[in-house]
Parts: structure tokens; C-alpha cells; sequence
């Protein structure tokens, strides 16, 4: 967990991604969340006041109007290739090379001022240790 000035960024092995999660710290906050594991399941995440406006998978991201809330997170609009411009029916995913981890974190840097760089990677950062299951 870091603060950047007003943003408070919350790391984690796959809770703080979780809806549950999201509803719960997003009373009176808007909160972002760019999350994967070793098998490349992912889920770019948005949740404001309480509710999950977006979850939206970065190999398979869909076209922007497949997305209803998308107009609540400007910036990730302007993420230039994020989105495909053609509809995937048969969920081939992507073949144009694209890094969709750095897409994931290039959504979220300019609507939280937050940069992952490497001075960061190599800071030791406070955290907290929490135990059971995290209710949906």
C-alpha cells in the first residue's frame, strides 16, 4: 500500500481485484484496479460510489461499445490500441503484438497520477496481511 498525493494504491495476489473488494473501497472514491496471474486471466476494473461500473479483460478487451460505462474512465479511452476496432466472436484474442499488461497499467497511470516505474519496484513498501475468504 503507498499513497501517490491523493491516490492510495493498494497491492495484492488477486483480492483487491475482486468485486466484493472494489465495492467495499470505493465509498465516496473511485478506484482502479489492473490485475493478472500466471495464467493471464486479468481484469481492468473501475468501481465508484460503491458500484463495478467495468471489468473488462486486456487479451480480450472487446470494442469500446461493448463496454456501456467505458464514458466514466476517459482516459482509458485515450489509451491509443486498447480496444479492438472489429468484434472477436470467436475470442481469438489479440495478434497485433500488443503488451496488454503495460496496456492495463497505462490505463490506470493517467487517471491516478500513479507510475509503476522501476524506482518504485525496488522501494520496500508498507503492507498489511489479512486472512479468510473476502465476501463477494
Amino acid at each position: 500500500m503507498d499513497r501517490f498525493g491523493a491516490a492510495i494504491a493498494v497491492y495484492g495476489l488477486g483480492e483487491p481485484s475482486l468485486p466484493g473488494v472494489l465495492r467495499r473501497l470505493s465509498p465516496n472514491a473511485r478506484v482502479y484496479s489492473a490485475w493478472w496471474n500466471v495464467n493471464s486471466v486479468n481484469r481492468l476494473s473501475l468501481a465508484i460510489d460503491g458500484e463495478v461500473l467495468l471489468m473488462i479483460d486486456g487479451l480480450f478487451p472487446g470494442r469500446p461499445e461493448d463496454h456501456p460505462n467505458l464514458m466514466r474512465w476517459p482516459e482509458l479511452t485515450a489509451v491509443s490500441g486498447f480496444f479492438l476496432d472489429y468484434e472477436d466472436i470467436d475470442f481469438l484474442g489479440r495478434d497485433d503484438d500488443w503488451d496488454w499488461k503495460a496496456g492495463l497499467l497505462t490505463a490506470v497511470e493517467p487517471a491516478t497520477g500513479v507510475r509503476l516505474d522501476r524506482g518504485w519496484l525496488d522501494a520496500e513498501h508498507p503492507y498489511l496481511v489479512f486472512s479468510g475468504p473476502v465476501p463477494d
